[in-house]
Parts: C-alpha cells; structure tokens; sequence
C-alpha cells in the first residue's frame, strides 16, 4: 500500500480523537480514541495497524456509552428524577465490565427497557389515581349550603387519605 494512505489514515484517525479534545463530556471517550489514534500514529505500514489495534474500537464503543450515559445520569440528578436515573446508573455500573459493542448495545437496551418499566409504573401510579384528584378538587371547592360544608370535607379528607394509601 502506499504510504499517503498511510498518511491518510494517520490524520483521520488523529482528527477523529481530536473532535473530543477540550470537552469534559466526552473524557474517556477522548482517552479511548487517542489511544486508537496512537496505535495508528505507531504504524510504519498500514498492515501492522491490525495487529495494534487489538480490542481498541470496543473500548471506544465503552467509552462513548459511558460518557453519554454519565451525562443522562447528571442531568437526572439535577432534575431529581429518582426513577430515571436507575437506568443510567445500572448501565454505568456495568458498562466497562463487557466486552463487544453488541453485548454493549444488548445490555443498553436490556437497561432501558428495564427502566421504561420503572418510569411507566412511577408516573402510572399518580395517573390511576386521577379520579381521586379530581375529587378532591371538586368536593373541596364546591359551593353548597353550610349544612353540607361538613360532609364535603369529610369527603375530601377520606380521599387524601385514600390517595395517600395508594401511593
């Protein structure tokens, strides 16, 4: 092969790890794919870049997961969203122990479905209880004769209670 190929690959190898330079998001994805960038830079023909390669893409593919799923789960935390945030953090948790891109992608989407779950149970709990609410609002605020005041409070105060209970 000629040696501008080789160039060639150099310098985008070297552009492609650069692109994460300087951004405090994409840290071990920058580190991942400099030290691909190195295994390229190292090469004096392009054929020994297989060899040196080694397993480096799928610690890029590590890498990138990790940071992206570093900053959903900040952002989580920021927002308190407590339920969200387990799948991100079961994800990091898991994320430097495997290792192929596929059983990555496989683990992400286990994770994620696996917190769709938890989210649509979470908010499924307030949603079932919105005839609860509803009364609340209309018992408590309905104009009635004094007489009826009492009754509608107790109405009121049975369904906090209620809703309380239930979630």
């Amino acid at each position: 092969m000629s040696q501008s190929l080789l160039e060639e690959y150099k310098d985008y190898y070297r552009v492609k790890a650069e692109r994460y330079a300087d951004n405090p998001n994409y840290k071990h994805s920058y580190e991942a794919e400099m030290k691909v960038s190195d295994a390229m830079q190292s090469c004096s023909v392009l054929e020994e870049f297989k060899d040196k390669l080694g397993n480096l893409n799928e610690k890029c593919a590590n890498a990138i997961i990790k940071d992206q799923y570093i900053m959903r789960r900040d952002f989580y935390e920021e927002m308190q969203e407590h339920v969200r945030i387990l799948g991100p953090e079961r994800i990091l948790e898991k994320v430097d122990e495997i290792e192929t891109s596929l059983d990555i992608a496989q683990m992400v989407v286990e994770e994620s479905n696996k917190n769709s779950i938890e989210i649509s149970m979470d908010e499924s709990t307030l949603l079932s209880e919105w005839n609860l609410l509803d009364s609340i609002e209309v018992y408590g605020n309905a104009e009635v004769p004094s007489k009826y005041k009492s009754y509608m409070q107790e109405i009121v105060d049975d369904t906090k209670k209620s809703l309380i209970r239930n979630v």
